[in-house]
């Protein structure tokens, strides 16, 4: 009998990034599972966080050195991958080409690489590279490595969404706010900035908003990840707000929340599927050049948050509550983007890239 084929996922994860690139590839290993393919997650030392949360998961970890030396690089090479998967940011030629010779050293001289949300001249050691994020980016490699053929993928359209997000897909935008628009009469607002908050957008936030929602009577829900530190200081600032950590299935609580507050990673594309008005804020400079959390897509976008003149974020707030004609526009060309067709488009690269 055949032995499962192998796919090794190197994935980053800290406060200062936070977790989307683990839960990213958590969705694609759990697409990957059912078709006989066996997952190991190759997360290194600075990563602990990203650890823990594939832990939470069952997946097998094997904990790496640091990340671009000659031990991570033979550590992942001893697994023997079959198709070797890189969502660790930007990547130079260096650590491309290091990985690639220790797999081969092992034995693995067949291995198939895949980057994610990479555009670093690393990337051109790859056989393929899926930038959901990015809407395109200037070619780095140069003419002897184009001959490794590598095709990249740009765009929404291969945006991984999770099950919880997939379901909705086909649920119409009444049923989705339980029969009523939701953009009739805002009645709650949603604050979630990602899995360590590391700008603090959620109180820069909430402290803007508060005499408004006090004023109308808007009740506030935040969403804090497990990296988020001061939740207790933030209850008994915000008493009155709605604290959760670790929420399973977000999209439950997005259909509750009739205008939301987000960073740039993957929570926009989320929130399209949901339809909710909402306003971005970016965590870092990274974040500035994600395409899809703007003004084009339908988005009330305020740059990097940290940098956000005072009273940026009321004036938002309070032009959307003022403006229902809008919100029910913005929500409308939220929805009509699609984006819940990206997973099955991913795997079936991966699949292919196995050879089954």
């Amino acid at each position: 009998m055949a032995r499962p084929r192998r796919v090794v996922i190197c994935v980053v994860g800290y406060c200062e990034i936070g977790l989307g690139h683990v839960q990213n590839q958590l969705q694609i290993a759990q697409w990957l599972t059912p078709h006989g393919v066996d997952v190991t997650f190759a997360v290194d030392e600075a990563s602990a966080l990203a650890a823990a949360r594939v832990e939470q998961e069952a997946y097998r970890v094997v904990r790496t050195p640091r990340l671009g030396t000659g031990e991570h690089a033979q550590c992942v090479a001893a697994l023997k991958p079959d198709l070797l998967i890189n969502d660790v940011l930007n990547t130079d030629a260096g650590y491309a080409e290091g990985l690639r010779a220790a797999c081969a050293s092992s034995g693995c001289t067949t291995v198939r690489v895949v980057h994610f949300e990479d555009l670093g001249p690393g990337r051109c050691e790859a056989d393929a590279v899926v930038n959901a994020i990015y809407s395109g980016a200037p070619n780095p490699c140069p003419a002897a490595a184009a001959s490794r053929a590598c095709t990249e993928y740009y765009g929404e359209k291969y945006f991984v969404a999770k099950d919880d997000f997939l379901e909705l897909s086909q649920v119409s935008e009444s049923a989705l706010h339980d029969g009523s628009s939701p953009t009739a009469r805002v009645k709650r607002v949603l604050l979630t900035f990602g899995g360590c908050d590391p700008s603090r957008l959620t109180v820069k936030t909430l402290r803007e908003i508060a005499p408004l929602c006090t004023a109308r009577g808007i009740a506030a829900t935040v969403v804090l990840g497990m990296g988020y530190a001061g939740m207790d200081a933030l209850r008994e600032e915000f008493p009155w707000v709605d604290v959760q950590q670790n929420v399973a299935r977000m999209s439950d609580v997005m259909r509750t929340a009739d205008v939301a507050f987000a960073s740039c990673g993957r929570t926009p594309f989320e929130l399209s599927i949901v339809g909710v008005p909402s306003v971005t804020m970016a965590q870092n400079d990274r974040e500035l050049t994600h395409f899809f959390p703007t003004a084009t897509y339908g988005f009330v976008a305020l740059g990097l948050g940290a940098t956000a003149p005072d009273g940026a974020v009321a004036a938002a707030f309070a032009a959307l509550l003022d403006d229902a004609p809008r919100r029910r526009a913005l929500a409308a060309q939220l929805r009509s983007h699609g984006v819940c067709g990206g997973r099955d488009r991913v795997g079936r690269i991966l699949l292919g890239l196995l050879g089954t």
